[in-house]
């Protein structure tokens, strides 16, 4: 195993498992000790290259020895100080990532990216992904290793981390914070500021209101002062007494633009970043969360493919129910065509599953689930509100069309057919299947299993 030496210094407890190399740029090697004496800008630069390449996302990296400062973040993305850690250890780590079992070269560049980070969690019996303050950042936090491992731009690990929480393979735990976001760019660099209600100038003064007794004429201070003294300006009369002839019942605010009085100014809030203007209702509120690893992400870090399942939780878009109460409907629309000889039909979709199983080895899940979304899409747009679905099993879907001729389904059969031929991708796809059983017809007599099975 080769150990690249980076900056001016003498390595001591190597194992003797390891080559001691010369640093060179773009140098491949299952260990890196680096010179404690780099700049702290330096070494994070070093630490973004090594880890967000494919090929050293896993190697060994190690700060030869502690220095005055250590950010979090670097603790994250090393594996320890060279002189404080056992050399058994090491060779053991070494060893262990070694022996991983390589990745289809065949899987999508994102989905590879995630494996290799859950491998580097799970070698290291590291458990946490955590959120850091970034100001230019959209949603003025970053999580570095998962930004890092899957070469994502600040912000954007929130999409990959809302995908793998619906895998199950990260749980949320602790709330960091909880950023306000403009609804428009999702980004945090919005303020709040007083308008006026009726022509949305900011150029407001806070005055006091006057209200005339005799004539019930209410306004600002200034709409009553007339030389030295206070008239009224509807009826004209001058106003003496405080309490007998008037009274100040509240402040207000005036707008300079357009005149209007108004007991409270309109809060909007102004977008910095896209100049958007938006209400306090339409704000969006972002959780910061630090998040853990599963037991499932263990598992996928071993087997080194994501879980075929999360394919098949796709299609719950579709707004599926439970099979006995699907059963339940379609029993009950079978008694209505016995009384009112009503039609209906069933749409039988299914594909191979041992044929998913294989190309998802091969090419990985999200390259196929990105496939079946599409496959979703087109099924929702043939499916009327009033169309009920149910997962029979892995791989086979049920889906009742009430009130429904053959004719019609099979209207439904040629245009999902006829979509899904315009579904571009270079996968050798399972052939998806799709039988219709109507009622008049097979419906009368035939149960679930003999459609299933026939």
């Amino acid at each position: 195993m080769k150990l690249a030496v980076i900056g001016d210094l003498t390595v001591k407890n190597i194992p003797e498992e390891f080559e001691v190399i010369p640093y060179q740029k773009d140098l491949i090697a299952d260990c890196y000790v680096i010179s404690e004496d780099l700049s702290q800008e330096k070494l994070n630069e070093l630490l973004f290259s090594l880890r967000s390449n494919e090929e050293t996302a896993l190697s060994l990296i190690y700060v030869y020895k502690k220095p005055e400062f250590t950010s979090d973040i670097i603790k994250d993305l090393i594996d320890g100080f060279w002189l404080e850690t056992n050399p058994e250890q090491i060779k053991n780590l070494a060893t262990f990532v070694k022996n991983l079992p390589p990745l289809s070269p065949e899987l999508s560049e994102q989905e590879k990216r995630i494996i290799l980070l859950l491998r580097f969690l799970w070698s290291r019996q590291k458990e946490k992904i955590t959120p850091y303050p970034l100001i230019t950042s959209p949603i003025a936090y970053h999580f570095p290793i998962l930004r890092i491992f899957c070469n994502l731009k600040p912000g954007e690990e929130i999409d990959i981390i809302e995908q793998l929480v619906s895998f199950g393979i990260l749980r949320p735990q602790k709330l960091v914070n909880i950023v306000p976001l403009c609804p428009q760019d999702r980004h945090y660099q919005i303020i709040f500021r007083d308008t006026c209600p009726n022509c949305s100038s900011l150029e407001l003064i806070e005055t006091e209101l006057y209200y005339h007794f005799d004539c019930g004429y209410i306004g600002s201070k200034d709409d009553f002062l007339y030389k030295d003294s206070l008239r009224c300006p509807k009826c004209n009369k001058f106003l003496r007494h405080l309490g007998e002839d008037y009274e100040i019942p509240s402040k207000a605010f005036k707008c300079l633009n357009c005149g209007h009085l108004s007991e409270e100014p309109k809060v909007e809030v102004f977008c910095l970043n896209c100049q958007n203007r938006f209400s306090l209702q339409s704000i969006i509120f972002q959780e910061i969360r630090l998040y853990v690893t599963t037991a499932l992400a263990h598992q996928v870090a071993e087997d080194g493919r994501l879980p075929l399942y999360v394919i098949e939780d796709v299609f719950d878009r579709l707004n599926l129910i439970k099979w006995n109460l699907f059963h339940f409907i379609l029993e009950w629309e079978r008694n209505k065509f016995k009384r009112y000889k009503r039609p209906f039909c069933l749409l039988y979709i299914f594909w191979d599953e041992q044929q998913e199983q294989a190309i998802a080895e091969r090419y990985g899940i999200i390259t196929l689930k990105n496939y079946f979304e599409e496959v979703i899409s087109y099924i929702k747009e043939n499916l009327r509100s009033v169309d009920v679905g149910t997962r029979y099993e892995t791989g086979k879907y049920l889906f009742l069309l009430p009130e429904t001729p053959r004719e019609g389904a099979e209207t439904v059969k040629h245009r999902l057919q006829a979509k899904l031929k315009y579904i571009k991708t270079d996968l050798p796809l399972p052939k998806i299947e799709i039988k219709i059983y109507s009622c008049p017809g097979e419906l009368e007599e035939k149960n679930i299993q003999e459609i299933i099975y026939d």
